[in-house]
């Protein structure tokens, strides 16, 4: 029970964190399996209202993990500085600066070779784009 109350407090705090991103990408790093993914995902519950794209960058193409619809590392592209990923938000959510508030969580980033490269060219989009990186 004290693991869960902690967790859920790192949870919060984490909530927190995304809330007040602004042009910023969180980065949140670890070792393998020590549950990155699912701490991000109870953060995530916090913004019921916010629109959610998620990329598991460790598969190639879309798949559902755990109910939830990912786009594989395709949907990131393969340019360094992001343009790729860019258009694909794009054309998910049309003009990024009139798209309300959203939520792009990445999975899995050190999977493939440019998502870390981009950071800097997607810390620079609408602060109604929020990006969270996870990876080992």
């Amino acid at each position: 029970m004290l693991m869960w109350i902690e967790r859920q407090t790192r949870a919060t705090a984490l909530a927190t964190a995304i809330k007040t991103l602004t042009n910023q990408v969180l980065i949140i790093r670890g070792a393998r399996q020590v549950g990155k993914t699912s701490f991000v995902m109870a953060a995530l519950k916090a913004f019921p209202e916010s629109k959610k794209i998620f990329i598991n960058c460790m598969r190639s193409t879309d798949a559902q993990i755990s109910g939830i619809d990912y786009h594989g590392r395709g949907y990131f592209g393969q340019s360094p500085q992001g343009e790729e990923f860019v258009k694909n938000l794009e054309s998910d959510l049309g003009p990024l600066n009139q798209a309300g508030d959203v939520l792009v969580f990445v999975d899995e980033v050190d999977r493939h070779p440019f998502a870390m490269e981009s950071v800097q060219s997607l810390a620079e989009l609408p602060s109604n784009i929020k990006f969270i990186f996870t990876g080992s």
